[in-house]
């Protein structure tokens, strides 16, 4: 399972998940956009088109320099005329005929996929296109939908249309259009293995500028990313490298394995819901008997002179996100991400510089009481020797912290400062091996 059929399984399963909650509709507002299929006949006026829902568009890379160029090749169409063409059933007969998909609606969060797997049928076997092809930062999509394919007709005609063009559509701003790139999904490998990691921009921290919110998630590791790169790690294409040959180093260009699959644009002003914003009748009121008694002119005569009190209505608390998930998420499944969660949190923290910094001050900070040369006989408590036996305690956390820790960390750069410091306390404290073993 590739990524883009990961995400397509993740998002049905979401969404069946969600059904009959008030987050049902979640998916499709965020990501579901709508594609239409248009039939646009050449020999009469008529015109027809069929609406299909989309969560991500494919779009070709192989022999397409930039994504521009696979737009518009998703757009392009074909026509069916000859023996091919389509039977239009108004007018009763086959026509040269248009037929084109092209965008229609737009979601606010846009995920393309680039085509970088496909079959060939030469060596029966699935193999990796690693073509260059570029994308940007900021994506104009109008072009690509509907409503600018009708304006680029109406202007190449001289603006004067014709009945294919009278449908009734809406009318985007061009703010709708406008996308700016918030992630990236890398594959690096081949068709039948590889390995996947993905570049994020940070959308929250608002007050720092684009290019210093770029992050690297590789699997645990979590990085700052600098977006300039960005050609050398998603474009694909090929790059030189040297070889050593018979005599001296040799240079040669090969296809770069690691390329983008997935990218995620987002829409630079979101558009509310177009369902959630479409206009609704308000509800008739019913006629009482004295207003059908008094005929339409006192009714009005009525209305006219009738102050009408405002309706207010006490909000209803909403359900905080977290009940719904409890209420509608497995309770084992639940606790299972819960514990991954602390696990994970549990172990960046222990490996992080300041909590290292932490634990060496700990314990190198402390004075610690001299060799008292107890014999096996003595016990070592918080009530007869209080200050010794937290000396030992501490003695204990640094040398579990160290066996733990310290020796598993990338750097270890703490090394040097705590164990000649252990090295010192185990000479100096007598009951050191009974007490660390009992």
């Amino acid at each position: 399972m590739d990524a883009e059929e990961f995400l397509n399984v993740f998002m049905d399963r979401l969404e069946t998940r969600m059904k009959g909650t008030k987050y049902e509709k979640a998916i499709k507002q965020h990501f579901g956009g709508v594609l239409t299929n248009e039939l646009i006949c050449k020999g009469c006026p008529h015109y027809s088109e069929r609406e299909e829902p989309f969560l991500n568009i494919s779009l070709q890379v192989k022999n397409k320099k930039n994504i521009y160029q696979s737009l518009a090749a998703f757009i392009e169409g074909e026509m069916l005329e000859g023996d091919n063409a389509y039977f239009c059933a108004t007018c009763n007969k086959k026509v040269n005929t248009l037929k084109r998909t092209c965008l229609k609606r737009l979601p606010n969060h846009l995920i393309l996929t680039l085509k970088r797997f496909e079959f060939d049928f030469d060596t029966m076997a699935k193999i990796k296109v690693n073509d260059y092809c570029e994308f940007p930062h900021k994506l104009n999509l109008e072009p690509y939908t509907q409503q600018g394919l009708r304006k680029a007709e109406r202007a190449k005609k001289g603006d004067q249309g014709d009945q294919q063009d009278q449908t009734n559509t809406k009318e985007y701003p061009p703010s709708y259009f406008e996308y700016k790139l918030t992630g990236i999904v890398i594959h690096i490998g081949v068709a039948d293995a590889g390995h996947y990691y993905s570049l994020i921009m940070d959308r929250e921290l608002t007050d720092l500028p684009e290019e210093k919110r770029w992050y690297e998630f590789n699997d645990t590791i979590v990085s700052r990313f600098d977006p300039k790169d960005i050609p050398s790690e998603a474009f694909g294409g090929e790059e030189k490298w040297r070889y050593y040959g018979s005599d001296n180093m040799m240079g040669s260009y090969k296809e770069k394995i690691k390329n983008a699959y997935l990218l995620i644009y987002e829409r630079i002003t979101p558009f509310p819901d177009e369902e959630e914003t479409a206009p609704t009748e308000p509800p008739k009121k019913e006629e009482s008997k004295e207003d059908k008694d008094e005929g339409p002119s006192q009714a009005n005569k009525k209305g006219e002179n009738a102050i009408t009190e405002p309706q207010t209505t006490q909000p209803e608390k909403p359900e905080s996100i977290e009940d719904d998930i409890a209420k509608n998420i497995p309770h084992e499944f639940l606790q299972q991400i819960l514990e991954k969660n602390q696990t994970f949190h549990v172990m960046k923290n222990v490996f992080s510089k300041e909590y290292f910094e932490f634990q060496a001050e700990l314990f190198l900070e402390r004075e610690y009481s001299p060799n008292l040369n107890y014999d096996e006989t003595h016990e070592i408590n918080v009530k007869t020797h209080p200050k010794q036996f937290y000396d030992l305690l501490m003695i204990k956390l640094a040398t579990t912290f160290f066996l733990t820790s310290i020796i598993r960390e990338k750097y270890r750069n703490q090394i040097t400062d705590i164990l000649p410091a252990l090295k010192k306390q185990y000479a100096q404290v007598c009951h050191l091996y009974h007490f660390l073993i009992f």
